[in-house]
């Protein structure tokens, strides 16, 4: 890097074909060579859309992840999709890691920021996935995930409601095997 642009295809070859783990091993060697954060010179050389995709790549998963959910709350408006992808597709571990994180990186509480940027029940499912402990087994029980799939859809035939708690359960708590389960009994 030069300071007046630089060779995209370098950029690409060097950065998006090795792994994440790489990637954060070749930052301490730059740092030391050059005396130069290698992220703030590729922030200086890159624009648009492709110093976003680079840039992400250099962070690690969880910081990846505490930014965009920061993203995700800050300022007008909510990207609820962001919250649900990473919220729902997270380990417990993952989860955790993403929390401390945040706190660090921001000085605040990510469920903080999600209790003050969403409402009802869609924040109840959120904070309730961060703080809940998702089973992480990959047994399925197909008569546990019949009956959760009957209680969340209702029955209409006996004027039952659909049972919001046994949703909630089941959307945090369940192995992601099991709630496959629950989901594709619920679209019969």
């Amino acid at each position: 890097m030069k300071g007046s642009g630089c060779d995209k295809n370098k950029v690409i070859d060097v950065i998006a074909k090795i792994s994440n783990a790489q990637r954060q091993m070749i930052r301490t060697p730059y740092k030391a060579k050059y005396n130069k954060d290698l992220v703030e010179e590729l922030k200086k050389e890159l624009s648009g859309d492709f110093e976003n995709v680079i840039i992400g790549l250099m962070e690690t998963p969880t910081k990846y992840d505490a930014i965009q959910l920061q993203n995700a709350t800050k300022g007008l408006g909510t990207r609820e999709s962001t919250l649900v992808d990473i919220l729902c597709s997270r380990t417990n571990n993952e989860l955790s890691a993403i929390k401390i994180e945040y706190k660090n990186k921001y000085g605040r509480s990510l469920e903080e920021d999600i209790v003050g940027d969403t409402s009802g029940d869609f924040k109840e499912l959120l904070v309730a996935l961060l703080n809940s402990k998702r089973d992480t087994t990959f047994n399925v029980d197909v008569a546990k995930a019949r009956e959760e799939a009957r209680k969340i859809m209702g029955n209409k035939v006996r004027k039952e409601k659909p049972d919001k708690a046994t949703m909630m359960q089941a959307f945090t708590t369940e192995n992601f095997r099991q709630l496959g389960e629950v989901v594709q009994r619920t679209s019969k």
